[in-house]
Formats: structure tokens, sequence, C-alpha cells
């Protein structure tokens, strides 16, 4: 089953200068053989704030700050040692932030970054080396696995 609730909050501080923050509490509970247990790789609590601003001569700065709760990692505590993993991920911070400007109707530039803070999850497959062990497994992904990355372009709209 899951339940869920999620508040949000938008505000125009001064004029063109925008605040969201946004909760949201997920209680996502799934069964194995006889026993209902919090589902695997799923955060039960997130937030966020966006923070938009925009010139008046088209220019628009986007902040966003997320923060991800823990989440449940399946059972690893029957593999050795150098392969196991905690019963449970640590909460994290995940940070975005882009700059824009619009010339027309048709024509902007970008350039904006994501996971500003360069958080990864260490060590996210276990047994990496050795892809042929009964050990190897590519399924305890619960954050990001790429660091800090930058982009830019151009976007053209078409009539």
């Amino acid at each position: 089953y899951s339940n869920s609730i999620q508040a949000q909050i938008d505000y125009e501080i001064i004029p063109r200068f925008d605040v969201r923050i946004a909760y949201r509490f997920n209680d996502v509970q799934t069964t194995f053989g006889d026993q209902t247990i919090q589902k695997p790789l799923t955060t039960k609590e997130r937030a966020f704030i966006n923070l938009l601003y925009e010139t008046p001569n088209q220019w628009h700065f986007d902040y966003t700050l997320n923060w991800l709760g823990e989440q449940r990692i399946p059972g690893t505590a029957s593999n050795p040692t150098d392969f196991q993993m905690a019963s449970s991920s640590p909460d994290y911070f995940l940070s975005n932030a882009q700059i824009s400007k619009s010339w027309n109707d048709k024509f902007d530039v970008y350039l904006g970054a994501t996971n500003l803070f360069n958080y990864k999850q260490d060590n996210p497959i276990l047994a990496a080396d050795e892809p042929f062990s009964p050990y190897f497994d590519a399924s305890l992904i619960w954050g990001p696995i790429f660091g800090r990355q930058i982009y830019g372009g151009i976007r053209y709209r078409i009539p």
C-alpha cells in the first residue's frame, strides 16, 4: 500500500522573484512473505526549495535545493563483510542551478549545472570487480552515481 501527503507553498517575495517550498511524505509498504515493510529504495521524505528570479530584460536565474531522506536498502547481511551495505541510505542534498537569457519568443541560451555539491553514492555496485561472483549486485543504487554536470545550450522554438 501507499499513502502520501504533500504540502507546497508558492510565494512571490518581490516582483519577478518567486519561491516554491514543498515537502512530501510517502509511506510505501510492501509485503515480502508474511512481513509488511517499507518498500526498498524509496525515500519516505523529501523536500525542496526553488528560487526563480527574472530580470526585466529577460535573464532567468533558477536554483533548486532538494533534500532526500533515507531509504531502506534490501538486506545484504548474509554476504561476506566486503559485500555488505548498511540497512538504510543516508539522507542527502542535491542542488541544481540554471541561468538563461531570452532574446525573443523563439531564441534562448542557457547554462546550468546539476548536482552542484558533487554528491555521489560510494561503491554503488557490489562486487563490481567480480561480475560473475554470486555477490555482484547492481540493483542497490539509492543515490546519484554521477557527480556534478555542467551543461549549456541554445533553444530555438519552431513556430
